[in-house]
């Protein structure tokens, strides 16, 4: 499996909180599908922009169906990891978009936004 990453904008001012949020994700996702999604391929890219973090991985493996994911929820052994990137997210006020299909691939869209130290 290949992993393409690409980044865009300036990474300086990032929190810890921010940047180890983003770590984990990205940890998650690759993890979720080395198990699942039997990818040749991810990409990751990582864009800092004026107000906000936005963070897109896609893959090209088998994909599901996202109501399925949505109903096992409830099932104790269901989406766990999914689960913790999108409660990951929105503990920094982030926005979590999870799209997949069937034979086509998935991808996560996350956006969080910038809150810059004041001087």
């Amino acid at each position: 499996m290949s992993i393409i990453f690409k980044t865009t904008g300036n990474s300086e001012d990032l929190s810890s909180a921010i940047s180890l949020t983003v770590y984990r994700i990205v940890q998650e996702a690759i993890n979720n599908v080395k198990k699942h999604a039997k990818a040749d391929k991810i990409i990751i890219k990582l864009s800092f922009l004026e107000k906000e973090l936005k963070l897109e991985i896609s893959d090209d493996g088998k994909g599901f169906c996202v109501d399925e994911l949505n109903r096992q929820r409830e099932d104790i052994n269901g989406g766990f990891g999914i689960m913790s990137m999108r409660e990951r997210t929105e503990l920094l006020n982030g926005i979590f978009e999870l799209k997949s299909r069937v034979g086509i691939g998935t991808r996560i869209t996350i956006k969080i936004p910038l809150i810059r130290d004041e001087v």
